[in-house]
């Protein structure tokens, strides 16, 4: 499974890709590590580039993609779900885990709004990827 993660998510599903990791030890953060890497090299012309300028590519295309996965997650939350978000950062103490619940709680479908923003991600790296080169 983790040998193709951007095939696996296409085919299978985040949620199976998901469970797939876990039984093999890994968390959603290295999952979404592999992931970025996996879209690094898939990308054409990065296999010339440095291993620093690599490196620091996947650092920032992780935070990029973190940032639209909470941003995705949030704007799938109703208003008073995301007020509740909103009082327990003000408060600092809002956590992974309380975040998690308050999205649980909320009764979105975290897997397919994760399906669709990994997925979008993907297509708009490998596209930007492929204008750079034909230009």
């Amino acid at each position: 499974m983790p040998e193709d993660v951007i095939t696996n998510i296409n085919a299978n599903g985040i949620d199976q890709v998901a469970e797939e990791a876990r039984l093999m030890g890994m968390d959603d953060e290295e999952l979404l590590t592999l992931f970025v890497n996996q879209l690094v090299e898939a990308k054409t012309g990065v296999k010339d580039m440095s291993i620093e300028l690599k490196e620091q590519i996947k650092g920032q295309l992780k935070e990029r993609l973190e940032y639209e996965l909470q941003k995705d997650l949030l704007m799938a939350l109703p208003e008073e779900k995301l007020a509740e978000i909103e009082q327990m950062s003000e408060n600092g103490v809002a956590d992974t885990d309380e975040f998690g619940q308050v999205l649980e709680e909320a009764g979105i479908d975290i897997d397919a709004i994760m399906q669709k923003t990994l997925t979008r991600f993907k297509d708009e790296y490998l596209a930007q990827s492929n204008e750079r080169v034909e230009a």
